[in-house]
């Protein structure tokens, strides 16, 4: 298999987009992610499905999935690591390695923001612009709220409030679109979870965010016998984490 999503290969370009070129060099690269993820080498597969991302075609289910498992495992990681570091400098300080271990934790919580935010940029520039899938859309609303919630994760109390109202503003257009999508559907469930979680971490609104979160939960119990056996497998996991909140 050939490497060919290393090429430089201008996605807006409409004569290439014309050609089946493009539509190949995605299928590679989101096959070298598939490969990349099995290998445990997760910044190639961040490269990877950006390569492919940037071509603006509709992700299908499996490609949301890898997409998911790119923040995952790049992002969330370096969280837990940033949190391990941060208490050891609070231990620290007036220590000797203060500033040692200040720096490590800077350059960790700089590559938290810089992923964060260039995920950001391919949802704005090349994802959410192109696609037509409501799903989609939707995903892509509670993607980049999660994006901004983990920058936060990273930052100090007044920067946190700083950044809470692009959290809140990408929640509640995915919020406005998923008015399409049923009560049961798995993305809309998960959308509504990182509602809950913005509200209860970010805001400190214990209350808000048991009372959306317990409505979201019973709103789909009541539906859950008229789904598919895919939609009620999806739907069941996502409310099994929504029931460990309540």
């Amino acid at each position: 298999m050939s490497i060919r999503c290393f090429e430089i290969i201008d996605p807006q370009n409409s004569e290439a987009s014309g050609s089946s070129l493009p539509n190949k060099v995605k299928e590679e690269c989101i096959a070298l992610a598939t490969i990349a993820e099995e290998a445990e080498r997760y910044d190639e597969m961040a490269h990877f499905m950006k390569e492919a991302m940037m071509f603006g075609s509709e992700l299908t289910e499996d490609e949301r999935n890898l997409f998911c498992s790119v923040l995952k495992n790049t992002v969330k990681v370096r969280i837990s690591s940033w949190k391990a570091v941060n208490d050891m400098y609070a231990k620290e300080k007036g220590g000797k390695h203060e500033k040692v271990i200040q720096s490590y934790l800077s350059k960790i919580q700089n590559e938290v923001i810089n992923i964060c935010y260039d995920t950001v940029s391919l949802i704005d520039n090349y994802l959410f612009p192109n696609s037509s899938s409501i799903e989609n859309k939707v995903f892509y609303c509670k993607s980049k709220g999660d994006c901004f919630r983990w920058i936060a994760e990273v930052l100090d109390e007044k920067r946190i409030t700083e950044i809470a109202h692009f959290i809140g503003d990408s929640y509640q257009m995915g919020k406005q679109l998923s008015i399409d999508l049923s009560s049961t559907n798995p993305i809309r469930l998960s959308l509504c979870l990182a509602i809950g979680l913005f509200y209860y971490d970010i805001l400190k609104d214990e209350p808000r965010a048991f009372d959306f979160l317990r409505e979201t939960f019973d709103n789909a119990i009541a539906m859950l016998d008229n789904v598919s056996e895919t939609e009620y497998r999806g739907a069941t996991m996502v409310l099994s984490l929504i029931r460990d909140y309540l």
